[in-house]
């Protein structure tokens, strides 16, 4: 797969292409290039803050009965590392993942798979708002990971 058929998945097209590459350069690979590149875990950190912001929306608007408790413990199914790792495999990312000489095993890694949905989630939103990594959200299906009455 080609990051182009990532988009067309996605049903969202990177304005700013190099957000993309970001969000799939892991660090074992940023480390070996000189000058040295930055790896896609800042894009992580504001992934999972989207990811959280966008789910909590979407609960409270499915779930308008339920109480925060619920709220909380059902929105931690669909941020949790498992629930990310699945959809992250089937978009492919393991197959776009950047990664340094012999780390190819980190394309199959549980929590890398799920720190590059989470960077994906951020780079859509640094290029094209809210709007585009809720785009992003419901692509990838992370919702489908929880039973909303």
């Amino acid at each position: 797969m080609t990051p182009r058929e990532l988009e067309e998945r996605l049903g969202y097209r990177w304005n700013e292409s190099w957000l993309l590459l970001a969000a799939l350069s892991h660090s074992s690979w940023c480390n070996e290039q000189v000058p040295k590149q930055t790896p896609n875990e800042r894009l992580e950190f504001l992934g999972d803050s989207v990811l959280d912001l966008v789910s909590a929306e979407y609960l409270y608007v499915s779930m308008p009965t339920a109480r925060e408790g619920a709220l909380s413990q059902t929105r931690s199914k669909v941020v949790h590392t498992g629930a990310l790792a699945r959809r992250a495999r089937e978009l492919g990312l393991g197959d776009l993942l950047i990664v340094g000489k012999g780390a190819d095993y980190l394309r199959d890694v549980e929590s890398v798979l799920a720190d590059t949905l989470e960077a994906l989630i951020g780079a859509a939103y640094l290029d094209g708002g809210i709007a585009a990594a809720r785009q992003v959200i419901h692509a990838a299906k992370l919702f489908e990971e929880v039973k909303v009455p």
